[in-house]
């Protein structure tokens, strides 16, 4: 009995394992995604094509949030042509440091390194030179912001302390009767 309960229990997990197998899609050498009614063999999702709309997918997502701040930036800025100066010249800088620092970088040998860090070094301080300004902003301003109340407009209200300074002094003049 007990070797006919072990019998039971292997045909149980190869049975929910080929369940898996067809719903889900999944094998062991590859993963599978079916579309369709009836999750026929052929209108099956591959590995390389999940991969492509996967990346696709993402793409989408961070560039319409790197779009979304883009665009919240330049609503904010003070000089939104400055502001798109400075980034048409940070472009070139990142893609520079991306493709002739990452290749020395990728190739893990000691030349890499003595050619990337040095370069690497300069594109920060060309990237600093371009955003200094912004920088200093960003690490003054709160401790600023303390002392002048920040960016926000005053609420408009009449101010009577100038009136009644006058009336306590005697110097306000009656202007009725």
């Amino acid at each position: 009995m007990g070797a006919r309960a072990g019998a039971s229990s292997t045909h149980s997990k190869r049975s929910r394992n080929s369940a898996a197998t067809l719903l889900l899609g999944v094998h062991r050498t590859s993963f599978c995604v079916r579309f369709g009614r009836g999750l026929s063999n052929q209108s099956r999702m591959t590995h390389r094509t999940y991969e492509i709309v996967r990346g696709i997918v993402l793409l989408a997502i961070a560039s319409s949030a790197i779009g979304w701040c883009m665009w919240r930036c330049l609503k904010r800025s003070d000089d939104p042509a400055r502001l798109i100066f400075k980034w048409i010249l940070t472009v070139p800088v990142v893609c520079g440091l991306l493709f002739w620092v990452g290749g020395p970088f990728a190739t893990s040998s000691e030349a890499g390194a003595f050619i990337g860090v040095p370069l690497m070094a300069v594109g920060g301080i060309v990237l600093t030179a371009i955003w200094r300004h912004n920088i200093a902003s960003m690490i003054a301003k709160p401790f600023s912001d303390l002392y002048d109340g920040g960016s926000q407009e005053p609420i408009p209200h009449p101010a009577y302390s100038v009136g009644q300074s006058k009336q306590k002094q005697g110097k306000l003049r009656g202007g009725g009767g």
